[in-house]
């Protein structure tokens, strides 16, 4: 490598780190602001759904699974790490596996307005099976190599996310899509109940940020100008929509519990002062109406 491509390259992995330092900081902000929340929501000794049950697992999965991919996000940026491969293939591991949760968050919600339709269900399986599975082939093929010029690690086939990252957006239009029309043609009754009109602005707001967030990053790896390039947007797309799913089921939980300090401003426009009159109004309720 000449001086030159050396400096070049230093200069787009610098700007690299700094943007992936940010929101590695940002998500370490959030996860330590909401603890509370999430002990609650462990220790809380109740009688819970089966569904409720896989939607906070799947909730703190994701939480967990972002946590370590901020810290790997702030390992990475020290100079000196020849150990490239196992860290590279954590922060690829979990950064994904976050992401997958969220959708499977959004997932979780569809299946329980469709009242668990076969044919949504079905549908809903096959294409969290099939990003599910271009994921793995993406996590297999990425590799990292240390180089030397520059003290730092760097990865190797990353354009080989292009298929996953199609994937998932195509995954959560469709998920999102279908969450839409199912609030729309089978709850329609349902309208004049806050929780309806929470689920359908929290549906709307996550469909904007993948259209807005997957999308540059399926185009930068289409490109494939080069692999810093194209991991630019991946980390900024990774932890906004973990945030984004993560606090909406904050706020749809604190909703069904009557629990005010525990909701978010970040999708039903209150305050963590708001006081919330309890609704225990179940979806199979509010159809029936």
């Amino acid at each position: 490598m000449s001086a030159s491509a050396a400096l070049s390259l230093l200069h787009q992995l610098t700007s690299l780190q700094d943007l992936t330092v940010v929101f590695g900081g940002i998500y370490l902000h959030e996860f330590s602001a909401n603890l509370s929340f999430d002990w609650r929501l462990v220790t809380r000794i109740h009688t819970r759904s089966t569904l409720a049950s896989v939607a906070k697992s799947v909730y703190l999965a994701c939480r967990i699974l972002m946590l370590i991919y901020s810290v790997c996000v702030v390992v990475i940026t020290f100079p000196g790490h020849p150990r490239c491969h196992a860290l590279l293939k954590l922060f690829t591991v979990t950064g994904w596996f976050s992401v997958l949760c969220s959708s499977l968050l959004m997932s979780i919600r569809v299946g329980a307005v469709w009242q668990w339709d076969k044919r949504v269900t079905i549908g809903l399986t096959l294409v969290w099976l099939a990003t599910f599975a271009s994921t793995i082939y993406s996590m297999s093929e990425i590799d990292s190599s240390y180089e030397a010029p520059i003290l730092s690690c760097a990865f190797t086939g990353v354009h080989r996310g292009l298929i996953p990252a199609a994937t998932l957006i195509i995954s959560d239009c469709t998920i999102l899509t279908l969450l839409l029309l199912g609030l729309q043609k089978r709850w329609k009754n349902a309208r004049q109940y806050y929780t309806w009109n929470l689920l359908w602005t929290q549906g709307l707001l996550y469909l904007l940020l993948a259209m807005v967030l997957e999308l540059p990053t399926v185009i930068l790896l289409a490109m494939d100008i080069d692999s810093i390039m194209n991991t630019m947007m991946v980390t900024p797309a990774a932890i906004i929509l973990t945030i984004a799913a993560s606090r909406m089921y904050r706020s749809l939980h604190a909703l069904a519990q009557g629990d005010s300090t525990a909701s978010d401003h970040f999708t039903n426009g209150t305050t963590h002062d708001a006081h919330f009159v309890a609704r225990q109004i179940e979806l199979q309720d509010m159809h029936k109406t």
